[in-house]
């Protein structure tokens, strides 16, 4: 699947600035190591690229939840403080909240330690059972090119 990711990437960089508005800057090792003390979870390492390269952001109409060593928590869409609010929603720990699926769920990731690269579907207060979540793409790289395509099939319309 790291060709998955790493043609997203190219891709996002890629993009016109206009479908990238809200895009960070990259985040160092240290920065994520942080956040996986803070959350008890082990970051998956296609998403661990992305916040390498770009922090947090992402394409037109996609708000990617990550971390920033210039920025404080309440100036980019913060990775940690996600997780921790949808924590006290009943999501379950090895789950990595990541962006909004716009209809009150979250995209998340599995925790590194499953070995599962899937992208699901989290609602607060519906089922907390993993097994039982609902699959959106088999990778990360897999979710962001589709995104990255969407803002650029979108931008025409």
């Amino acid at each position: 699947m790291t060709d998955d990711i790493n043609e997203a990437l190219q891709s996002l960089a890629a993009l016109d600035a206009s479908l990238k508005p809200h895009v960070g800057t990259s985040t160092s090792d240290a920065a994520i190591l942080l956040a996986e003390q803070a959350l008890s979870a082990a970051i998956p390492v296609a998403f661990k690229m992305f916040l390498t390269e770009f922090g947090w952001g992402g394409p037109r109409g996609t708000e990617i939840y990550g971390l920033s060593d210039v920025l404080s928590e309440g100036e980019h869409p913060s990775l940690v403080e996600a997780n921790l609010t949808a924590r006290k929603h009943g999501c379950p720990a090895k789950l990595l909240v990541f962006a909004s699926a716009g209809d009150g769920g979250y995209y998340a990731m599995l925790d590194s330690s499953l070995e599962d690269e899937s992208i699901i579907v989290w609602y607060p207060g519906g089922t907390s059972e993993i097994d039982d979540l609902e699959v959106s793409d088999g990778s990360f790289g897999g979710w962001l090119l589709r995104n990255v395509q969407d803002a650029i099939d979108l931008q025409d319309l």
